[in-house]
């Protein structure tokens, strides 16, 4: 394995699916947006009320569509946008499917899961917050070379069970991150169930399951820096290596002014 270089394990997703399914993740990552983009301390008032709100876990399944031809693999470069000072990764657990029929059951969906994957998000934080409201150029996420997966399709009877695995994150020059996607809210096949209420699934449909909290430096006001090594560890699932690049010119921000390498 030392000799060879693992490709995306599902270079064209026929769709990409990402769901927040992590309430401790959701409370700890908006508290971190509204401190950091609201003035005169009013983000360290109002981001533990916002964040207690966004981390509820809800009933249903809420995801959002991403760009499924932006797929990177192991050992490939994580490009870093002009656009902004703040990027991160998000380690999430990902099922990819067979086809799933509009209005099938959960038996149908458990029938239907081809297998796991590491998936990186990468995000960039510092324009995130305003999308939802229509203010911002809704380019947060799903940039080129931003989607990672890899190293393996682990199948569903390699991974005794999904709720119970420990995850590691590695970053150069830092103590490790870790978590456990116990914090889940919903088991990937009830996720598949829930989404098919609503549409079908077309094989090889990847679906997130959201960042695993305490593994992405918005949980943590702890950011990534250009040139960075990344390797993401799922116990089961293999390790997801990837480097960061550098922005071609020093970014703007929203949020306080970072100093970073640019291109070399």
């Amino acid at each position: 394995m030392d000799t060879v270089r693992l490709l995306p394990v599902l270079p064209r997703p026929a769709a990409l699916l990402d769901c927040a399914l992590s309430p401790r993740h959701q409370r700890a990552s908006t508290a971190t947006l509204l401190r950091n983009a609201l003035p005169f301390g009013l983000g360290h008032l109002a981001g533990p009320v916002a964040g207690a709100l966004a981390g509820r876990s809800w009933r249903g399944v809420g995801h959002r569509t991403g760009n499924h031809h932006s797929i990177v693999g192991d050992g490939d470069r994580i490009d870093w946008p002009e656009y902004t000072a703040y990027l991160d990764i998000g380690p999430e657990l990902a099922v990819i499917t067979g086809a799933v029929p509009r209005g099938g059951d959960r038996s149908s969906a458990a029938a239907a899961l081809a297998g796991y994957v590491i998936y990186n998000n990468a995000s960039a934080r510092d324009v995130q917050l305003p999308e939802p409201l229509g203010r911002g150029p809704a380019v947060a996420g799903d940039f080129d070379a931003g989607n990672g997966i890899g190293p393996l399709l682990v199948t569903p009877d390699e991974l005794a069970d999904p709720l119970d695995v420990m995850v590691t994150v590695e970053i150069t020059g830092r103590p490790p991150w870790r978590g456990r996607t116990s914090e889940y809210s919903h088991h990937p096949i009830a996720v598949l169930g829930e989404l098919a209420r609503h549409r079908s699934l077309p094989a090889g449909t990847l679906v997130g399951m959201g960042a695993v909290p305490g593994c992405c430096g918005v949980d943590r006001d702890e950011w990534i820096n250009p040139g960075d090594e990344v390797t993401i560890t799922f116990d089961g699932l293999g390790t997801l290596r990837q480097t960061v690049g550098f922005p071609a010119t020093t970014p703007r921000t929203r949020w306080r002014p970072r100093r970073l390498r640019t291109a070399p």
